[in-house]
């Protein structure tokens, strides 16, 4: 009998309990990023602990914030060094989990093969100059880096001169969304709570007749939301609202809204993916990020960063024509039916895993 593959997986949130919300029907089941179809594939998923040494937690901390190169998450890899025996093959989801295993990898004091996954740019601020040559020696020690996006791939196989890294798009749990979908409405919905520009929406928003509503964290309020027009009602929360709550709220919407501020980091990607899941038309900050072109496919409209006048535009045209909003809604269901879901999303994953171990068995 074939031996099943052993993965071990580190992640910068506790997979565990976002695996038993998924079981319990509280979460679509691509935030697991693969593991869960792993091991309906027969592979065997080890979980590396999550934050188990407070004083490995403290001491990454204050690493990653004041040492000029990356050292990821001491904790899980201290963990990892001691759980190398459990696995033929490293993945981590985040990019910030696995520097020093690669770095040791590199050395050839790692000898199991590591996959992550890159989220954003790997070059960026005044230090960028100075991380360089650690950022290639990780990449190195790193046999597969996959990213959300072409422009974050392009730059890890560019820093790391070799072809390590394909795009991969992170697609939607379809069958978790089912139950919530329904015709589109006449409110346009924002929420989201990594760098969101809800101002910029409300100012345009209550500049047209459209329907909005603003769903955000009690931290992302602002006494200006106060002056929005009475078109524009705004939900601020203590903690974020559960799944099963912003799908209700999302289920009749007329377009899910994804306003940012101006970032070079991924942005937004949740959102998108429970708007095709949902099939919804999209409202969507431009971004070098994202790879799906939402006006291209025919299934929503770009708005360039902190563009009030394109957000207004972007509003009005989407009101004005609900049939044609209704087949944009229903195209970008169709699209992530046909390519853009989460079943993909783990076949390229697999194949990458496959790839990689070939090369080092």
């Amino acid at each position: 009998m074939k031996k099943a593959t052993r993965v071990l997986v580190l992640n910068n949130y506790p997979l565990d309990s976002i695996w038993q919300e998924i079981k319990k029907g509280e979460k679509p089941a691509h935030h697991l990023y693969g593991i869960d179809v792993f091991e309906k594939e027969g592979m065997e998923v080890v979980l590396v602990p999550f934050r188990k040494r407070r004083f490995l937690v403290a001491i990454s901390n204050w690493a990653n914030r004041y040492i000029p190169f990356p050292l990821g998450d001491l904790d899980q890899q201290w963990s990892a060094l001691t759980m190398l025996n459990e696995c033929d093959l490293i993945y981590s989801p985040c990019q910030t989990q696995t520097w020093v295993l690669s770095y040791l990898r590199a050395l050839g004091l790692v000898r199991k093969p590591i996959v992550a996954i890159g989220h954003h740019p790997f070059i960026k601020g005044k230090l960028a100059w100075l991380r360089l040559p650690f950022l290639k020696w990780a990449l190195k020690g790193t046999d597969a880096y996959p990213a959300l996006s072409q422009h974050v791939s392009e730059e890890i196989n560019k820093i790391g001169g070799a072809t390590i890294s394909v795009p991969v798009f992170w697609g939607p749990d379809l069958s978790y969304f089912s139950s919530y979908r329904a015709q589109i409405g006449d409110t346009v919905v924002v929420s989201g709570r990594t760098g969101r520009d809800f101002t910029t929406f409300g100012r345009a928003a209550s500049k047209t007749p459209v329907n909005s509503k603003i769903i955000c964290l009690q931290r992302d309020y602002r006494e200006e939301f106060k002056s929005f027009a009475d078109n524009v009602e705004v939900k601020s929360h203590n903690k974020a609202i559960s799944y099963v709550e912003m799908n209700q709220e999302y289920a009749d919407a007329l377009a899910i809204a994804i306003p940012y501020v101006r970032t070079n980091n991924l942005c937004g990607l949740t959102s998108l993916t429970d708007a095709l899941a949902l099939g919804k038309p999209i409202l969507m900050t431009k971004s070098e990020f994202i790879d799906l072109d939402i006006e291209k496919e025919g299934i929503g409209y770009w708005v360039d960063s902190q563009d009030e006048a394109g957000w207004i535009s972007a509003l009005n045209r989407i009101a004005s024509d609900k049939i044609a909003a209704q087949q944009k809604g229903d195209k970008a269901r169709k699209i992530a039916e046909e390519h853009y879901n989460y079943r993909s999303f783990c076949t390229n994953m697999i194949s990458i895993f496959e790839r990689v171990l070939s090369k080092t068995r």
